[in-house]
C-alpha cells in the first residue's frame, strides 16, 4: 500500500512541478503576443489571470490530495481529519473551475479567429472536468462524514460499559 501511495505522491510532485513550469515560464507571456496579434487587451489579461488561478488552486489542491495521500499511508482514513481534506479538495477544484470560466471568452476569441472550434471544445471540456471532480469530491466528503460519524457511534457502544 504505502508504494502505491508513494508512486501517487511521486505523480502529484511531477503533476505540480510541471504547472508551476508552465505558470512561471509561459503564462505570463500570453499578453505580450496575443495583444499584438489582435486580441483585445481585457481578454488576453482575462485568459492569463483565469491560468494562475487554475495553477494556483492545482497546487493548492496538490498539496491536500499529498496530505490525504499521507493519511492513506497511516491508514488513519476515517477521521475528520481526511473530512476536512475532501472538503479542501473540493473548493480547490471550484478555485480551477473559476479560472477556467475566467478563460473561456479569450478561448473563444482564439477558436474563432483560427477557426478551429477544437479549442473551444478543449476549454469546455477542461471545465466539465473540475465540475465533476468538485460534485466528486462533494459525495466523498458527505460519504466520509457519514463513515466517520458511524465509526464514532459504533466505537461508543462499543466500549461503553454494560449496564448491570
Amino acid at each position: 500500500m504505502k508504494i502505491r501511495s508513494w508512486f501517487l505522491q511521486l505523480c502529484l510532485l511531477a503533476a505540480s512541478c510541471l504547472v508551476i513550469l508552465l505558470a512561471g515560464l509561459l503564462f505570463w507571456r500570453i499578453p505580450i503576443h496575443a495583444v499584438p496579434a489582435g486580441m483585445p487587451a481585457l481578454q488576453a489579461y482575462a485568459l492569463t489571470i483565469g491560468l494562475y488561478v487554475s495553477a494556483i488552486s492545482f497546487i493548492v489542491l496538490a498539496v491536500f490530495a499529498w496530505q490525504l495521500l499521507h493519511l492513506i499511508s497511516q491508514q488513519l482514513v476515517f477521521t475528520a481529519k481526511t473530512v476536512q481534506l475532501f472538503v479542501a479538495l473540493k473548493w480547490s477544484c471550484v478555485g480551477i473551475q473559476l479560472g477556467a470560466l475566467t478563460m473561456l471568452p479569450g478561448i473563444y476569441l482564439v477558436a474563432d479567429r483560427t477557426d478551429a472550434p477544437g479549442v473551444m471544445a478543449m476549454g469546455l471540456i477542461f471545465y466539465a472536468v473540475w465540475l465533476f471532480m468538485t460534485v466528486f469530491f462533494a459525495i466523498l466528503q458527505r460519504l466520509w462524514a457519514t463513515a466517520v460519524a458511524f465509526k464514532h457511534v459504533s466505537c461508543l457502544l462499543y466500549t461503553s460499559p454494560s449496564p448491570r
